[in-house]
């Protein structure tokens, strides 16, 4: 009997593996914040300020795989700790959820800054605070699989001139990512926009989840059942995103177009405090700011052009 695929595990089965560090100095929120992750299925392990915590990460810097951090402590604040936990080769792919009181542009914009692509605003629902949890794992899942498929090849790549490519769904999506990205002169940056522009032209070009269907589907815990859905649906089923690849004299371009109606591309290129504490929403905003090159999306934004200048030219 064939084996399924570990793209294929649920939630459930992916967040008992992985272990949250939740670092706050309230103890009474730091008993509520651990029992909320024990009923959700997470191992987790709590400290009441951030000089703790760092001394926990460092001498196990691979026993953890999300931090719930408060952001406003004594002797180390979170965005101290924050600083010091993404300049750390072990732990600086660590999602980190940055808990705060009010998540205004400035606020945002240094959590930002420091590495938190993830916010939960004080007080919080236990819904909210496991749907955070959960988009927090289910990225560090995917870019876990995605960068260890990185280093195949990628001498072989670098003598691609140009190359095109059909694929329809995430697994696929996850493949090509990785196989482009080791064109790239930074391949373990450049993945992480890829990714995030191969996904959305899945998921919200091709299989028309919007960004409201996405949010409660992913707070529901249903995201990868409704991908699964659409997929073999006959509305969607047979869908294509086509991307290529092209090694110009001066730059390394990706375009991806996919079949959907577009959408409002522009509202999603920054953070906004409106949406920072959804649990979708940042890829694009990640790839745009966190990534070497340029992002530009053409007509509606059902296509979207990736470029970077060429280390080698």
């Amino acid at each position: 009997m064939q084996q399924p695929d570990k793209s294929e595990q649920t939630a459930a089965q992916a967040q008992q593996k992985l272990k949250v560090l939740a670092v706050d100095d309230e103890e009474f929120n730091l008993e509520i914040l651990l029992r909320h992750l024990k009923k959700a299925g997470y191992e987790s392990v709590g400290v009441e300020d951030g000089m703790k915590a760092w001394d926990y990460l460092e001498k196990n810097p691979d026993d953890i795989n999300i931090i719930l951090l408060d952001k406003m402590m004594p002797k180390m604040d979170g965005i101290q700790l924050l600083q010091k936990i993404k300049k750390h080769p072990q732990l600086k792919e660590i999602p980190v959820i940055l808990q705060t009181a009010s998540v205004g542009v400035n606020e945002m914009t240094e959590g930002i800054q420091a590495g938190a692509y993830y916010y939960l605003t004080k007080p919080f629902a236990a819904e909210m605070l496991i749907a955070i949890v959960n988009a927090a794992a289910r990225d560090y899942l995917q870019k876990s699989d995605i960068l260890k498929r990185l280093h195949q090849n990628r001498r072989v790549l670098s003598l691609i001139e140009s190359a095109k490519f059909q694929i329809c769904d995430p697994e696929e999506g996850r493949l090509l990512a990785a196989f482009l990205a080791n064109c790239f002169p930074q391949p373990g940056r450049a993945i992480i926009g890829l990714s995030a522009l191969i996904s959305n032209a899945i998921e919200h070009g091709n299989l028309e989840i919007g960004y409201m269907a996405k949010t409660e589907l992913l707070t529901e815990g249903k995201f990868d059942d409704e991908v699964k859905k659409r997929l073999e649906d006959p509305r969607y089923k047979g869908r294509k995103i086509n991307v290529s690849f092209e090694r110009t004299a001066l730059e390394l371009k990706v375009t991806i177009k996919d079949h959907g109606k577009g959408f409002n591309w522009k509202q999603y290129m920054n953070f906004d405090p409106v949406r920072i504490t959804d649990p979708n929403g940042r890829g694009i905003a990640m790839a745009n700011v966190a990534i070497p090159g340029s992002i530009e999306y053409l007509g509606a934004g059902n296509e979207v052009v990736y470029k970077v200048r060429d280390a080698n030219k």
